[in-house]
């Protein structure tokens, strides 16, 4: 199936979010540290993996007092991106070192910047993620000696999901307003986070970005940024400028709760939880798409 408007709708949607959390509350912290070996099966048996004991790592440099790597040292000296073929996972906290280096290596380290709140896409249910799943805990404060297991979701996050939607004729021609329920589940590793998080997005009502959708999306299937954006870095307010006159999407509401800090404890015992949702919408003529 090729990629439809809800499936580039919500990509525009968690790119906005991500970027909005970075820069309007400067959710991150810098890092310099140790990057450890990592086993991963999934791994082309070319590269090693050496992990920091952090995930996600910020990509996007609008906020110019974030640290985002281009490159990291290798016993010292720095190997920059692209070298012998390294790359830079981003969405799991790590490296990816040709094999050339393997038998050579003493110490990995590097600076980068740490989300406080992680980004993912929900692909479960509501209960599944409540209920169901134990997350790793992304902890500002313990030390560690190892990095975090490749793929493993971490907390604190905010797991993204399209809930409904729904089309309403505005104008002859074919004209519609598409309205479009996100809900965003905060898990948070303590209560500042989870209000600051609210009283972020409450705020966010009548903000507007624009629809970039697959293509515009910069990461690659590695976690890195994509060729184009490595030169100078990414930046998601400079990209949104290209897009200018394209359709944009407006936040028309947003509500917010927690849940009972009882009820919450008995399930997710040392986080805060809490809903955030989002009616977004654009004006479209969806007949034309098809």
């Amino acid at each position: 199936m090729k990629p439809l408007f809800q499936h580039k709708a919500t990509t525009s949607f968690a790119m906005w979010f991500d970027n909005y959390l970075s820069c309007h509350a400067d959710s991150f912290k810098n890092k310099t540290g140790v990057l450890y070996p990592q086993d991963d099966d999934r791994l082309d048996p070319r590269f090693s993996s050496y992990a920091s004991p952090y995930k996600q790592w910020l990509f996007d440099s609008a906020n110019q007092s974030s640290d985002v790597p281009t490159g990291i040292y290798i016993n010292g000296e720095l190997i920059e991106r692209g070298q012998s073929g390294m790359s830079i996972d981003f969405d799991n906290g790590r490296v990816l070192i040709g094999s050339e280096y393997k038998n050579e290596i003493n110490e990995v380290s590097g600076s980068f910047s740490v989300k406080d709140i992680n980004i993912y896409l929900a692909d479960q249910s509501e209960e599944s993620l409540i209920i169901e799943n134990k997350y790793d805990l992304n902890s500002r404060f313990r030390q560690s000696t190892s990095g975090i297991n490749p793929y493993d979701q971490v907390i604190p996050a905010a797991f993204i999901s399209m809930e409904q939607s729904n089309n309403t004729p505005i104008a002859f021609g074919g004209e519609d307003k598409t309205t479009l329920s996100y809900r965003s589940v905060i898990f948070a590793e303590n209560l500042y986070f989870l209000d600051g998080a609210i009283s972020l997005f409450t705020d966010s009502k009548n903000s507007s970005f624009p629809d970039i959708g697959f293509t515009g999306y910069p990461l690659n299937e590695k976690g890195d940024l994509k060729a184009e954006f490595t030169g100078e870095g990414y930046s998601y307010s400079e990209q949104c400028k290209n897009y200018q006159g394209s359709n944009m999407f407006y936040i028309e509401n947003v509500y917010a709760s927690k849940i009972n800090d009882r009820v919450n404890s008995q399930m997710n015992p040392g986080t805060f939880l809490g809903f955030i949702d989002f009616e977004v919408s654009m004006f479209r003529f969806p007949g034309q798409s098809k």
